[in-house]
């Protein structure tokens, strides 16, 4: 068996794909991988002997070349490294190889009419996708929403699912209290905070949120505050006319470096509040409970799917997420409750379930 796999470069770490080959080219050193990328990986020179790395080549800047990709270079390339199983990260797949292949969904926002994160390639992908999912021998995805997306949008792929989790990154991991209270007095003066990101993903509803904390603030009295984590938007794109807010002494603008360092902010928090614009595959709300840290998220069918009982969930309105922080905030068993659920939650998040799971389903279809 010779397995190839295509992923796109500015996944990792937490391509599924990326980490199964890892595993299976560690366990099965005889064997020969082929790893097909956008652009070299930061991780190209640390790869095992046994996978071969190749660059797409043309870059695939619009849908002709990545028709051509698809259909004519990657052809002979599967042929040429005699591979025996093709799997796909990106959503799309050859149209003209008879090999088995195989699709990994992280990601369905092609669907949307107007993405707030466009995904690659999204026109591409809504127009060929019912062919991909024709040609896939099976079909692995990493959420269960996401299966019900593809369910109810292409019911000709309910045969074809498996659905196989992933990982998630170990350094989101709960804080003892000793370094908890270290971790405040540097930051907040030793104050609890609630914390946010303030991303292109969740920007449109931060205004609610800073509305909210306001309520929060005038109710409860206290000396809570609002930390806001910037990852690609400046202060001033996050809150517009931020220095009329009556509060904004108690809000904390934090830039994002590194994940070691967001992991060490959301480990601290009294709780983490999650609202994106639209429902995404990303882990930020995975993390936060991780981390053992309270989730606040937005109220709809996915979140509910995706966080169940482990989450307190509000509707997008200032009144509504106001009484969930509210309800955090005076009940600590509740609080208790929901970080244990979330850290029950995120057990099963392992790339060796996921990575099993695959092999198992791959054994299953018979290649």
């Amino acid at each position: 068996m010779i397995i190839a796999a295509q992923i796109f470069a500015a996944t990792l770490p937490d391509s599924v794909l990326y980490n199964l080959l890892l595993s299976l080219a560690k366990e099965h050193t005889s064997s020969r991988f082929v790893l097909f990328a956008d652009e070299l990986l930061p991780t190209t020179g640390d790869l095992p002997a046994n996978i071969h790395f190749v660059v797409i080549q043309p870059k695939a800047r619009n849908i002709l070349l990545l028709h051509y990709w698809h259909n004519f270079k990657l052809p002979s390339l599967l042929k040429k490294y005699q591979v025996t199983h093709f799997i796909s990260e990106t959503g799309a797949l050859s149209l003209r190889t008879t090999i088995p292949q195989y699709l990994v969904v992280t990601n369905l926002s092609f669907l949307l009419h107007k993405p707030v994160v466009k995904q690659v390639h999204a026109s591409y992908l809504k127009r060929y996708f019912p062919k991909f999912i024709n040609k896939a021998t099976a079909i692995f995805y990493t959420e269960e929403f996401i299966g019900d997306q593809l369910m109810e949008t292409y019911p000709s792929a309910t045969g074809k699912l498996t659905y196989v989790g992933h990982g998630l990154n170990n350094i989101y991991q709960p804080m003892n209290w000793e370094e908890k209270e270290r971790f405040l007095e540097t930051t907040t003066e030793g104050t609890e905070y609630f914390m946010a990101e303030c991303s292109p993903v969740t920007q449109p509803n931060i205004l609610v949120l800073v509305k909210a904390f306001s309520l929060f603030k005038k109710r409860q009295k206290s000396s809570m505050k609002l930390l806001l984590l910037l990852r690609g938007v400046t202060k001033e794109d996050c809150i517009k006319d931020f220095h009329l807010y009556k509060y904004r002494e108690d809000v904390k603008f934090i830039v994002y470096e590194n994940e070691a360092q967001y992991a060490r902010f959301s480990a601290a928090a009294y709780a983490h509040i999650y609202l994106p614009a639209q429902m995404l595959a990303d882990n930020t709300g995975l993390n936060a409970l991780a981390s053992g840290t309270a989730l606040i998220t937005i109220q709809n069918k996915m979140a509910q799917r995706m966080y169940g009982e482990a989450a307190l969930f509000a509707n997008l309105t200032e009144k509504d997420l106001a009484e969930q922080m509210m309800a955090l905030y005076k009940d600590e068993l509740l609080r208790k409750q929901l970080i244990e659920r979330g850290l029950a939650l995120v057990a099963p998040y392992t790339w060796a379930t996921t990575i099993e799971k695959i092999r198992v389903a791959l054994d299953a279809s018979g290649h």
